[in-house]
Parts: C-alpha cells; structure tokens; sequence
C-alpha cells in the first residue's frame, strides 16, 4: 500500500512539472495585429458562409429536382 501512494505521489509531481507556468514573459500582439487577425476572421468566415450558402442552394435544387417525380 505504501509502494501506491509512493507511486501516485510521483506522478502527482511530475504532472505539476508538466503543466507548470514557463518562466518566460509572455508577449502580448499589439493593437494593429489584434485588429488585422480579428479582420481576417471576420471575412473568412463571410466567404465560407457564402460558399456553404450555394452548395446548400445548389444541393437543394438538386434534390427537388430528382425527387419531384416521387410524388
């Protein structure tokens, strides 16, 4: 029982070392990058929306156009 705990007792600290905060300052983007990344995200996410919108539209089409004649 003692050789558990023992064992448990290390692994705790080995996980403490494995997610221990780096001692290294972390740098922060300045303003210019944050809104350049932010616009970059921003149009992104338009034209996958737009691409997806007529794939949708299309796909659409297409099964009312093959299923039409079910009915």
């Amino acid at each position: 029982m003692r050789r558990l705990f023992e064992r448990v007792k290390k692994f705790l600290k080995e996980i403490l070392i494995e997610v221990a905060p780096p001692k290294a300052k972390v740098s922060w983007p300045d303003k210019k990058t944050v809104i350049g990344s932010t616009i970059v995200v921003f149009v992104t996410i338009g034209l996958v929306s737009i691409c997806l919108g007529i794939i949708d539209g299309i796909l659409n089409f297409l099964m009312e156009f093959i299923f039409s004649g079910v009915r």
